[in-house]
């Protein structure tokens, strides 16, 4: 049996039934992904149809789409053999769990605050081989912004006081890791000028290196904030997160959010 699939808007395909399954496995096939085989009125994404091994779930670990009779089941969990032992070397740990799971919503990341986010590249989707990017997140409602209007020390202790907070360990591949340092580095670099030209201005008694300065701080600050910026908080409550900063084929690997779960 051969089947087609939709990918970035076009049709690809004949494959075979067992490429078919590779692609699954591989998660390039999601249950969102179009696919259509003989005997099919039509197109059908792919959840739809139950895939060709009868019922399937996604892996705890990885969000990767497995038939269930590839999985092993802990609890609420399924967990694919790959990740079988980094996973229950979490339950001795006391770590894993339904919380642990992560999920898409549109164009952010859904988790728990005891989430694992898969060994894959936030950037490329690539396979991060371990290394974790540890961020200490913020949140707090925009509503708190209007403390500014009042006097900016309010602000920040009211901030300080409502902010959730959440620990993310993000993967990232050699070469997003080397960008990131890259990119800070140039941030700094800007910074320590601005620092130098503030002195001269002060030394020297000239406006130009106060101008100079400032422009140099803001590209510092825009700069550090556009390149070295891996993921962000875009929501935080008391049990999940809501992170952006992740490409798209990292998104379509992971499961679909609802409001239930």
């Amino acid at each position: 049996m051969d089947w087609y699939y939709s990918e970035n808007g076009q049709q690809n395909g004949p494959v075979s039934e067992a490429q078919f399954e590779e692609l699954v496995h591989s998660g390039r096939i999601t249950d969102s992904t179009l696919v259509w085989t003989a005997g099919m009125a039509g197109w059908q994404a792919y959840g739809a149809l139950g895939g060709s091994g009868g019922e399937n779930e996604h892996c705890v670990s990885c969000g990767k789409l497995f038939a269930c009779s590839e999985l092993i089941r802990y609890e609420t969990s399924w967990v694919c053999a790959s990740c079988k032992p980094a996973f229950f070397q979490r339950v001795k740990e006391g770590l894993a769990g339904s919380d642990r799971m992560v999920w898409r919503e549109k164009r952010a990341v859904v988790m728990g605050k005891n989430g694992l986010l898969p060994d894959r590249c936030a950037k490329c989707n690539n396979p991060a081989n371990g290394w974790r990017l540890v961020r200490n997140l913020r949140w707090h409602s925009p509503v708190v912004y209007f403390c500014l209007l009042l006097n900016l020390l309010i602000y920040v202790i009211v901030a300080l006081i409502v902010s959730q907070r959440a620990r993310v360990e993000v993967g990232l591949c050699d070469k997003h890791r080397s960008q990131r340092l890259l990119a800070i580095s140039i941030s700094w670099g800007m910074f320590l000028l601005a620092v130098v030209m503030f002195v001269c201005a002060a030394r020297y008694e000239h406006g130009a290196f106060v101008i100079v300065g400032i422009v140099l701080l803001l590209a510092a600050f825009i700069y550090g904030m556009w390149k070295g910026r891996s993921i962000y908080a875009k929501r935080i409550d008391k049990e999940r997160v809501w992170m952006k900063g992740f490409c798209k084929a990292y998104l379509d690997e992971l499961p679909e959010w609802t409001s239930g779960k």
